[in-house]
């Protein structure tokens, strides 16, 4: 069950880039780079107070994302009476997730900005990304 939680997305490349080859020094490199870097994913995330870890997946963030990932989180587990802890990015500040959150119930506190070491979820987000 999701108690208080705060909540982030984050964006990685699904593409690796090879930054060196190991190859024997009288063998002809040749080396194509891509044209492209590949598709990216938007992870959304929720990490509550009491360890559980509810997340979505998107191909952006915008305020239409950001508003499917509540509507999930509520259907898999109430968000009525939560806290749900935000950095300041502008799909948190649009009319139909806020609406949203507190036609729910759901109460939306922001973190100051530049204050995302505040955050939690952002080691998540570092070990999902390494």
């Amino acid at each position: 069950m999701i108690t208080n939680c705060i909540s982030d997305e984050t964006t990685t490349n699904l593409w690796d880039m090879r930054k060196r080859i190991w190859q024997h020094k009288k063998d002809k490199i040749i080396c194509k780079l891509p044209s492209s870097r590949g598709s990216n994913v938007t992870i959304f995330g929720a990490l509550s107070s009491n360890g559980d870890l509810f997340y979505t997946t998107a191909p952006t963030t915008n305020k239409e994302t950001a508003l499917e990932f509540l509507q999930s989180m509520n259907a898999n587990r109430s968000i009525r009476g939560k806290v749900m802890v935000l950095d300041n990015h502008r799909a948190h500040y649009s009319y139909y997730f806020r609406d949203y959150a507190e036609e729910n119930g759901m109460n939306l506190l922001f973190l100051p900005p530049g204050s995302s070491q505040l955050n939690p979820i952002e080691t998540v987000w570092s070990m999902v990304k390494a």
